[in-house]
């Protein structure tokens, strides 16, 4: 029997002789259709980690090509999510009225065509233009894929589904890291752009040719931003402040410890390798935080706790240098907080507010991801010294600390109004 609304495959595969191994063919018809879609999605967004991670892995090759200092590289990080402040409401809306497989298969078109003109961009300001494409593309991509995880998932694995999307974009940061400083160092940046636009071409096509929207997926007539009440937009404020900071926090420590090591001698593959180590450990703490908060029944206290502590390594690395020692367990540590940090305005919105509420909440994270990491950059060049990032990220940090904890004070305080108002 299939799955409760999820379309059969009209090409179930025939009960094959015992002849060894199947094909490849076979194999891929044989996995849940569910699954299929999940593993499609998650390959496009790695490509999408992949090409916001190009200007971090090649930073140090940009400056020298291009002529420009390290709020210039800043101004080019932030600029792929800036695009999100204009189009995070709108992909949602677009994909209600066309269908959400359209909207996804557009970003890809974008972020190849962006990829593109950043390979061939003779100037800066070509570069930047090329950027903006990039991460328009981006955008209407990742709010829609949420989405399309929703509607193959809603009732089956739903977290785990989630938990394995969000984990590629860091996978995608680290294989960029790995892989297109070498190809910068060797052919240019215009050949490691290039890259990148293959790598969205190719999801592209797997998007095009092997997804299937399920059959019990239909538009959504979603609310206003009206219908949200004065509460919700308290907490929405709070939490979506609280992940965005996160996020930049993680966006300037990717985009930039290459630098800070380069700065202090260590020869670029081997910065850009222990970037990349960094990243593939933080894969490994987020789902352990997932757990452990479960386990624990104090989300915001295990939040808490490993933000504070993740403060305190950062500055032990700009005091001591970034040692591996100090990497590995900032890496083990700054994933814990993660799964709390996304799953905050869940707890807070009601089932007619969430579709607008979450627009909201990554209207607020591209707001800061958009700007904040150039002004970083700014500042920690006006102290003098790469290396103050990760001062400035551990205040960052705390910040997080302190609005993740007011959510939980604010919706223990609900529970226990609501307790005190119900019948006995």
């Amino acid at each position: 029997m299939p799955e409760p609304g999820i379309p059969k495959d009209p090409v179930a595969p025939r009960a094959a002789p015992d002849t060894g191994a199947a094909s490849p063919a076979v194999a891929w018809r044989r996995i849940p259709l569910r699954w299929r879609a999940l593993a499609l999605l998650s390959l496009a967004r790695l490509a999408m980690g992949f090409q916001f991670q190009a200007v971090g892995a090649t930073g140090h090759t940009i400056q020298a090509q291009y002529g420009v200092d390290l709020t210039w590289i800043g101004w080019l990080v932030g600029l792929y999510l800036l695009p999100g402040i204009a189009l995070a409401l709108p992909s949602g809306l677009l994909g209600a009225r066309f269908g959400a497989k359209p909207v996804a298969l557009a970003g890809m078109a974008l972020m190849m065509l962006g990829g593109l003109v950043c390979a061939l961009a003779g100037d800066t300001a070509t570069l930047a233009v090329g950027r903006l494409l990039c991460g328009a593309g981006g955008v209407l991509f990742s709010v829609i894929a949420t989405k399309m995880i929703a509607d193959w998932f809603a009732g089956h694995e739903l977290v785990l589904a989630m938990s394995v999307l969000v984990n590629t974009w860091p996978i995608g940061i680290a294989l960029a890291l790995l892989v297109l400083g070498d190809v910068a160092a060797a052919q240019g940046t215009g050949a490691a752009f290039g890259v990148t636009a293959v790598a969205a071409a190719a999801a592209l096509a797997l998007l095009a040719f092997g997804y299937r929207s399920p059959v019990s997926a239909a538009a959504e007539r979603g609310t206003g931003l009206g219908a949200l009440v004065r509460r919700e937009w308290q907490l929405l404020l709070l939490a979506g402040a609280a992940w965005m900071v996160f996020n930049v926090v993680y966006a300037v420590l990717a985009s930039f410890l290459p630098l800070v090591m380069i700065e202090q001698g260590t020869d670029v593959t081997q910065a850009n390798w222990l970037t990349a180590l960094m990243t593939l450990l933080i894969i490994g703490s987020v789902p352990g935080g997932g757990w452990l908060a479960e386990r624990t029944g104090r989300p915001t206290l295990i939040a808490v706790a490993s933000l504070v502590l993740t403060a305190m390594l950062l500055v032990a690395m700009h005091l001591q240098g970034p040692s591996a020692p100090l990497l590995v367990a900032t890496s083990l540590v700054i994933g814990l907080p993660v799964g709390t940090l996304i799953a905050a305005p869940a707890q807070f919105l009601r089932p007619q507010t969430r579709a607008v509420g979450m627009g909201v909440f990554h209207t607020i994270f591209y707001l800061g991801m958009g700007v904040l990491p150039a002004i970083v950059a700014a500042m920690a060049q006006r102290l003098g010294s790469v290396s103050h990032v990760l001062t400035i990220g551990a205040a960052m940090v705390v910040l997080t600390a302190g609005l993740i904890a007011a959510v939980g004070w604010r919706l223990a305080v609900g529970r226990s109004a609501h307790e005190a108002s119900s019948p006995r």
